[in-house]
């Protein structure tokens, strides 16, 4: 899994043979600047990463305790220098199964619970819990929202619904968005738009421009684009070479195209 950042790019790699996983960063141009190992081969031990929306990395790690497990929480900025690592509170034997950031840059953890459940929690930017543990479903995926809010997918990768920063309790998702739960959704133009595409939407699978407020501002026709392209996080948006009806390397970029 590779992560966006303002200075580079940060590389999660995990081998689930010898239990190891690891963050390296990278600079723009492909030069190795730091790394740091999450796990060292542990056993029962795991470890999830989310980037910031604003740059930067969180990290949750987990390893098997007696009774429960022991989770921490390690925090690196946008060019991988440790920011801090804190350990997180385990009262209820809880072990972290994953973790997303929102805008502002507070993580939303998730975990499974003894006795059996599914929880959440949400963490400040200094790695302070901001609720208790509440029951939330553990998503597939995660994307972040201009205004704070975090929407959360199913395994499938449709959107199932939104929560607002700092919140407990899940909210429905807005119409736009429920018209195209199963699109690719990124955050252009600073912030001020969306760039969508999918089988839901105004535009039949291509490019499609929204206003903040959900208001689709037209289509936009680009070569050879298909659902696995995304977008950079300086707006450039990323065509892959299709891989029918023979497989090929390759992608064409469009530089700032969305910026």
């Amino acid at each position: 899994m590779v992560f966006s950042q303002p200075s580079g790019f940060t590389k999660f790699s995990e081998n689930g043979v010898s239990n190891f996983r690891a963050l390296t960063h990278f600079s723009h141009d492909g030069a190795m600047t730091s790394g740091s190992a999450l796990t060292s081969g542990e056993r029962d031990s795991n470890a999830f990463a989310a980037v910031d929306p604003s740059g930067g990395t969180v990290a949750v790690i987990s390893y098997k305790s007696v009774p429960g497990y022991i989770n921490d929480m390690e925090r690196f900025d946008k060019t991988g220098a440790v920011q801090f690592y804190t350990g997180l509170d385990d009262a209820e034997h809880k072990t972290v199964t994953g973790v997303a950031v929102n805008i502002a840059g507070h993580a939303l953890v998730f975990a499974q619970g003894d006795p059996f459940g599914q929880y959440a929690r949400w963490y400040d930017g200094a790695g302070a819990a901001m609720t208790p543990w509440f029951l939330l479903l553990t998503p597939g995926s995660t994307a972040f929202l201009p205004d704070g809010k975090l929407v959360l997918y199913d395994h499938a990768g449709a959107a199932q619904y939104v929560l607002r920063d700092g919140q407990q309790n899940t909210e429905p998702l807005p119409d736009w968005l429920q018209a195209r739960a199963t699109n690719k959704l990124y955050v252009v133009r600073g912030g001020r738009a969306y760039a969508t595409w999918g089988s839901g939407g105004q535009c039949g699978g291509a490019l499609e421009i929204l206003a903040i407020s959900g208001k689709s501002c037209g289509c936009a026709s680009v070569p050879e684009f298909y659902f696995y392209s995304s977008v950079g996080r300086d707006g450039s948006l990323i065509v892959p070479a299709a891989r029918t009806p023979a497989p090929r390397c390759g992608y064409a970029l469009y530089p700032q195209l969305l910026k």
